[in-house]
């Protein structure tokens, strides 16, 4: 997969630093296991997340107002 190329990939499970890993692996933050996901490639094994296409069961509106925007709660989403 080239750099900035877009894709679409299903989450299979959770990294020990938050981030959804996708097959590749490419480790996704802000995302949750089973999710259908729209991607974009970052680097050799990481990917900034575009959309949720697909959500999670288990997906939650973010309690904080600040989540996404600072890194102290990577899972608020969960």
């Amino acid at each position: 997969m080239r750099l900035a190329e877009v894709f679409d990939t299903t989450i299979e499970a959770m990294g020990a630093g938050g981030d959804g890993i996708a097959p590749g692996p490419f480790f996704i933050p802000f995302t949750l296991p089973g999710e259908r996901v729209r991607a974009e490639a970052t680097a050799k094994d990481k990917a900034r997340l575009d959309a949720v296409l697909a959500p999670s069961p288990e997906r939650v509106p973010a309690p904080c107002a600040h989540f996404g925007a600072c890194a102290g709660c990577a899972l608020q989403h969960w």
